[in-house]
C-alpha cells in the first residue's frame, strides 16, 4: 500500500496528489463486530486505552482538506503531520517494480478477486485467533488481580496481625495425639510438639511414614509414630481406638485437627454427610473411645480446631448426620459449631484435670479445600497464599493451647491468634451445649446398636 502510493505520485501528472496515512492505535470494527460479545469485551478493555474512530480519522481528513500538501505527494502522514520515514533499501526500484508487476498480475489473472478473498479470509482468521488469545490472557489477568486484591483486603481487615507462640514449655515425658498430622496445620503442630520433646502420634487417613521420618530428622526426636485412621468410617475409628488403647498408657495432649471442606456433597458409608462426620461425629467418637487414657494424665488438654464461621451456623438436632443441609458453607459451618459446643461440654462433664479449648487457626492457605499440587490448588496458593497465613502461622494458636501454662482456668474457651477471645454467647447456649452432648451420645449409641442388629 505504501509503495503503491509512491508509485501513484510518480506515475501521474502533478494534478494528482497521493498520500499514505497511519490512523493510530484505534479500536474499530476492522477485526470484530462491535455488536458481538467478543467485540464488546474488546471495546470494554482495549477501548479505554486506544483511540476512538473519530480520533483515528483525523490524519485522513487532514490529508483530504489541508492546503499546500501537493508538494508532499507520495509522503507518509501520522498525527496530522508529515513523517520522515527511513527509506527502504532499493526503495525506488521496489516502487517501480511493484507498479509494473501489480498491473501485469491484474491483467493476466482473472481469478485475482477469489485469490484476494482467500488471502483476506486466512489473514482475518489468524488475526481473530491472536485477538481471542489476547482477550483470554487479559481476562485471566483481571481475575487473578481481583482475587489478589480481595484476598489482601479480607486478610488485613479481619486479621491485621499474626501472633506466634512464644512459650518455651518443654513436653518431655508427655504423649500427644494429632489427627490430620500428615500435612498442613496438623503437620506443623505435630512437628513443634515433637520439637518440645513430646512423644507424638500422628493419626491420619494417608500413610504418614515419610512425614514421621521428616519430623524425626528435623527435631532429633525419635518418639514419633503413625497410626492409620479414617474419620469418615466409624469402623476405622474403632480399630484405631483399639490399637491406640493397647499401645498407649496415658495421653496428655489430644489435638483434633483433621477436617474437610468439600463443595460437592458426599455421603459416607455410614450414611452421614462427609463434612459432618469428619469434622464432628468422627472426632467425637474417637475422643470418647480413648477418654480413659486422657483421664489417666495428671493434667491433659484437648484442643479442637474449629473456625470463626461457626457463629453463622445452627444445630439441627433432628439431623445430626448433616444429610439435609445442601449448601457446602453451612455444612462446614454447622460442623464447626458442633465442635465448639462439644468443647464446652467436654469442659463441663469431665474433672478438672481435663482442659478443653477450641481454636480458630486464622485465614490459612492450607490443603483443606484443594490439593496444592493441582491446577486449582496452585492458583489458590498463588493468590490467597501470598496474603493468607501459611500452615506454620496457622498452627500457632493450637500449639499455644497445647503448651502455654495456666490455661486450665479457661477450659471450654475459644482462642484465636494465641489469645483468649470474647465471643458473643449464642442464644440459649447453655441448653445447646447440654442438648448436643446428650443427643450426640444417643445418636452414636443408636447407630451402633442398629448396626449390630
Amino acid at each position: 500500500m505504501s509503495l503503491w502510493t509512491k508509485a501513484l505520485a510518480r506515475n501521474f501528472p502533478s494534478n494528482v496528489s497521493a498520500f499514505y496515512v497511519h490512523p493510530g492505535m484505534v479500536i474499530s470494527n476492522i477485526l470484530v463486530d462491535r455488536k458481538s460479545v467478543r467485540g464488546r469485551i474488546i471495546a470494554a478493555t482495549l477501548g479505554r486505552c486506544y483511540r476512538s474512530c473519530f480520533e483515528g480519522a483525523q490524519t485522513t481528513i487532514h490529508c483530504c482538506v489541508a492546503p499546500g500538501l501537493e508538494k508532499n505527494s507520495g509522503s507518509y502522514f501520522f498525527n496530522c503531520h508529515i513523517q520522515d520515514k527511513m527509506k527502504i533499501q532499493n526503495e525506488d526500484d521496489l516502487v517501480e517494480r511493484l507498479w509494473v508487476q501489480t498491473n501485469l498480475y491484474l491483467n493476466n489473472h482473472e481469478g485475482s478477486s477469489q485469490t484476494c478473498e482467500i488471502i483476506y479470509t486466512v489473514d482475518t482468521m489468524w488475526t481473530n485467533i491472536l485477538l481471542s488469545v489476547l482477550v483470554i490472557i487479559l481476562i485471566i489477568f483481571a481475575v487473578y488481580f481481583c482475587c489478589c486484591v480481595s484476598a489482601a483486603l479480607i486478610r488485613f481487615i479481619l486479621e491485621p496481625t499474626i501472633a506466634l507462640c512464644n512459650c518455651t514449655t518443654r513436653l518431655d515425658g508427655k504423649t500427644a495425639l494429632v489427627t490430620g498430622g500428615n500435612s498442613g496445620i496438623g503437620f506443623e503442630t505435630a512437628k513443634y510438639l515433637a520439637k518440645r520433646g513430646a512423644r507424638v502420634i500422628i493419626a491420619d487417613i494417608n500413610n504418614a511414614e515419610t512425614t514421621v521420618a521428616n519430623i524425626i530428622q528435623s527435631t532429633d526426636n525419635p518418639n514419633v509414630q503413625y497410626i492409620h485412621i479414617d474419620l469418615s468410617k466409624f469402623s476405622s475409628i474403632r480399630l484405631f481406638a483399639d490399637k491406640f488403647n493397647k499401645t498407649v498408657d496415658q495421653l496428655d495432649i489430644l489435638v483434633n485437627n483433621a477436617g474437610c471442606l468439600m463443595i460437592k456433597k458426599y455421603t459416607t458409608e455410614d450414611g452421614m454427610d462427609l463434612i459432618m462426620q469428619v469434622n464432628y461425629l468422627g472426632p467425637f467418637l474417637m475422643t470418647k473411645l480413648i477418654m480413659e487414657k486422657l483421664l489417666k494424665s495428671p493434667q491433659c488438654r484437648i484442643v479442637n480446631v474449629t473456625s470463626s464461621v461457626y457463629t453463622k451456623a445452627s444445630v439441627d438436632f433432628e439431623d445430626l448426620s448433616g444429610s439435609r443441609t445442601r449448601n457446602f458453607f453451612f455444612r462446614y459451618a454447622n460442623s464447626k459449631l458442633c465442635v465448639s459446643l462439644w468443647t464446652k461440654a467436654l469442659a463441663r462433664h469431665f474433672p478438672s484435670n481435663v482442659s478443653a479449648f477450641y481454636v480458630h487457626p486464622g485465614m490459612v492457605a492450607s490443603n483443606i479445600l484443594v490439593d496444592p499440587k493441582s491446577v486449582g490448588g496452585r492458583f489458590i496458593h498463588a493468590t490467597l497464599g501470598r496474603y493468607y497465613s501459611n500452615c506454620f502461622e496457622g498452627a500457632q494458636t493450637t500449639i499455644h493451647c497445647c503448651v502455654a501454662p495456666g490455661l486450665e482456668k479457661y477450659s471450654g474457651s475459644y482462642f484465636s491468634n494465641c489469645k483468649l477471645q470474647d465471643k458473643a454467647k449464642l442464644r440459649n447456649e447453655e441448653d445447646l451445649v447440654e442438648k448436643l452432648w446428650v443427643q450426640t451420645n444417643l445418636f452414636l449409641n443408636d447407630y451402633e446398636e442398629f448396626n449390630q442388629t
